[in-house]
């Protein structure tokens, strides 16, 4: 089981580019691409913005994902109380 989130995953291989080369385009190092590609809830506006120009992808796309991922999240912390 992967430890990062596949809608992500996907909507960034999609573009077929190289994740250190995305990373350095941002910027960040590719461990920051790293942890927004496991926890998705934390990439800023302003990083979805960056990363969608980058890529190529909708923004629209990426908070979609962010934000069902925070549904998600908050529904499994809901179901384990």
């Amino acid at each position: 089981m992967s430890k990062t989130y596949p809608p992500l995953d996907q909507l960034i291989n999609s573009t077929g580019l190289k994740l250190t080369a995305i990373a350095d385009r941002l910027g960040v190092d590719t461990s920051t691409l790293y942890k927004w590609r496991v926890y998705p809830n934390t990439i800023g506006i302003d990083e979805m913005e960056s990363l969608a120009k980058i890529t190529g992808v909708s923004f629209l796309d990426i908070y979609k994902i962010t934000k069902k991922f925070k549904q998600e999240v908050a529904k499994k912390s809901t179901v384990n109380q």
